[in-house]
């Protein structure tokens, strides 16, 4: 890039490929500089969402623009810089507005879905059979779906905070 572009005062920006220890450490040792994306994968985005799951952080207000898909919206940007490690490349932590509304929009999605599929096999439990064999088989099968209910949650990774708008039992079987 320095031949090409004859010199040395520039930052590469590059998507998630550009993001391999091989890369980055060739880039810092002739002296360059970089941004690229951490794909979620890495250890350091792991551990942040870890963190983030459990604390609050303080985001810090970056700027603000207006989206370029909805005219009079602003899109909102803060950032999150943790404590950088010895020998690691500094990480800045960025959050969108418009790319959360889209997250809790798909989660809406994939949480309606969910619970159209449940639902929809409701009807098909013999509830006779269960009721007639006794309480325990009812008392497991409720305890499953319980436990079905907190696993959908973990797939999609839907905050409680979601399910609070919902009465309780909302993903429970009903008797037609």
């Amino acid at each position: 890039m320095r031949t090409l572009l004859e010199k040395e005062d520039f930052i590469y920006v590059a998507d998630c490929k550009l993001c391999s220890q091989e890369n980055l450490n060739h880039i810092a040792r002739n002296e360059g500089f970089f941004i690229t994306i951490v794909p979620k994968g890495r250890k350091e985005v792991k551990q942040f969402l870890k963190h983030l799951r459990k604390n609050d952080v303080e985001w810090k207000n970056a700027f603000e623009v207006e989206s370029s898909r909805k005219k009079g919206k602003m899109n909102i940007y803060k950032t999150f810089e943790p404590a950088q490690i010895k020998n690691e490349f500094r990480i800045i932590f960025v959050h969108s507005s418009s790319k959360q509304a889209e997250d809790e929009g798909r989660r809406r999605k994939k949480t309606d879905k969910a619970i159209a599929r449940l639902e929809e096999v409701s009807p098909k439990l013999n509830a006779y059979h269960l009721k007639t064999n006794g309480s325990f088989h009812m008392q497991a099968m409720v305890k499953g779906l319980s436990a079905l209910h907190e696993h959908i949650n973990w797939l999609l990774e839907i905050p409680d905070s979601v399910y609070k708008i919902l009465q309780p039992g909302w993903w429970q079987f009903r008797e037609t």
